[in-house]
């Protein structure tokens, strides 16, 4: 596998508006002969509006896998990296369990318009 990307990485990325705060993990890299490399990510110091949170709020992401191309338009500048990786397996077990059943697929687009989907989603 041959990427600018490696598990642990912690990356600033263009953000919404009030989560600039918000940093990217690469938790897990998988190649597929379809989408190639899928970037599988955690995301910290959201403000995703959520009816299901007590204070109103979601404020991460434990897993979402994207397109190589979401995240190379999203990045800004490496941050640096971490030994231990946010907990992320039991959702990235899931949609790996979907995805190899055909049931599940890859984000793409910009992680701000993953987010905005998400929140979306949510709310109804």
């Amino acid at each position: 596998m041959n990427s600018t990307y490696e598990v642990g990485q912690v990356w600033e990325y263009k953000t919404r508006e009030g989560e600039e705060n918000s940093r990217m993990t690469v938790v897990a890299l998988t190649e597929h002969q379809h989408f190639g490399l899928i970037i599988n990510i955690s995301l910290d110091n959201l403000k995703i509006r959520s009816s299901h949170s007590e204070d109103g709020f979601i404020n991460g992401l434990s897993h979402s896998p994207c397109s190589q191309e979401s995240i190379n338009n999203s990045v800004i500048s490496l941050v640096g990296k971490v030994e231990q990786l946010p907990d992320f397996q039991e959702g990235y077990d899931e949609w790996k369990t979907a995805f190899d059943e055909g049931k599940a697929g890859v984000f793409g687009g910009s992680i701000q318009e993953i987010i905005s989907t998400l929140e979306e989603a949510i709310q109804q």
